[in-house]
């Protein structure tokens, strides 16, 4: 036999050689893929199905109920009441038709038992307020099945509402009335210069460096609570805060909530009592902007003992009141005011 034909033959053996290691070593990895198949559902299979029941806790902090401001009789400036808002949670598994369908729902709802004097909300409006990532016209993002933080959908509901949603429970599984407070002042608007107003502490942080630096140092605000921001009502915000309440749901391992909420509800804040008397408040509220049109009257400009030639072009006074023999601030106006809500 030639030189040239035993070459060929050994090529031959062994390219067969190698293609049978090849389907040897593919042979024997599904084997041990299929071993391993079978050990995880037939021997891990309990655990693991163990371990997707297990229960563990997710908490979600409520905000704290303000304190009061009062004058030096008591009589309350600015006060924080309770209200009932509507808040949205993603469920596990929700679709996009799913979420529309329930905001189209949401807006007849209140439509027909809402504040009729109030602006109604759109469906557009409340999926913009659910922040499940799409609206009407955009498509939507993955929507991630864990139990995610609450949306508020509406603030301060009717009793009509809140009577529906109760009725309506087991309809509307994503949805849950929470109690939190509002933020009321004095109709007369008393002291509003010196009271100050709030805002959600999303803009207080964008506005303020104090703001700003809770945010970085994670001091406990939330997104949605309302902060000072002028006036006594930023001056005395850690005073007038309180402390956040919680909810606490139990979670299955894939996030679905299972059991009722367990609520810490919130602590209110330290009351504030002014030395202003609202009556002298009043009366100096008054007395600057009588001041202010009589300067602008003809009375004013012609008469030659009084020179109020520039006064026409008045648009704001000041007063300050003071016991003689205390010291105590009684009054303090500033003129015109503004509507601190």
């Amino acid at each position: 036999m030639s030189d040239g034909k035993k070459n060929e033959i050994s090529q031959r053996r062994q390219f067969a050689f190698r293609i049978n290691v090849f389907f040897f070593v593919i042979f024997a990895l599904f084997s041990v893929l299929i071993i391993r198949l079978a050990w995880l559902q037939f021997v891990e299979g309990n655990s693991y199905q163990a371990l997707k029941n297990t229960i563990s806790t997710k908490t979600y902090e409520t905000p704290p109920i303000r304190g009061n401001i009062y004058d030096r009789e008591g009589h309350p400036i600015a006060y924080s009441t309770s209200t009932q808002s509507l808040f949205f949670r993603i469920e596990p598994g929700q679709s996009k038709d799913e979420v529309i369908a329930l905001a189209k729902k949401l807006e007849e709802v209140f439509r027909q038992y809402g504040d009729p004097d109030a602006v109604p909300l759109t469906a557009d409006d409340i999926i913009q307020l659910m922040d499940v990532g799409y609206d009407l016209q955009k498509n939507p993002r993955v929507i991630e099945l864990t139990l995610s933080m609450p949306r508020r959908i509406k603030y301060d509901l009717t009793e009509q509402e809140v009577a529906y949603f109760l009725e309506h429970r087991d309809e509307y599984s994503g949805l849950e009335i929470v109690e939190e407070s509002v933020r009321n002042y004095d109709e007369n608007t008393i002291a509003v210069q010196l009271t100050g107003y709030l805002r959600q502490f999303s803009v207080a942080r964008d506005s303020l460096d104090y703001y700003q630096q809770k945010y970085e140092e994670d001091a406990g605000y939330l997104e949605f609570e309302y902060v000072g921001m002028d006036g006594l009502e930023f001056m005395y915000q850690e005073e007038l805060r309180g402390k956040n309440g919680a909810k606490t749901y139990s979670v299955n391992a894939l996030g679905q909530i299972v059991g009722e909420a367990s609520v810490t509800p919130p602590k209110k804040g330290n009351n504030l009592y002014l030395t202003i008397d609202k009556d002298v408040q009043l009366a100096a509220e008054e007395a600057i902007l009588g001041h202010l049109e009589f300067m602008k009257s003809p009375a004013a400009l012609s008469n030659p003992y009084w020179s109020y030639k520039d006064g026409r072009r008045a648009t704001t006074g000041y007063a300050v009141a003071m016991e003689v023999e205390t010291g105590k601030v009684i009054a303090m106006a500033s003129m015109p005011d503004y509507d601190p809500k």
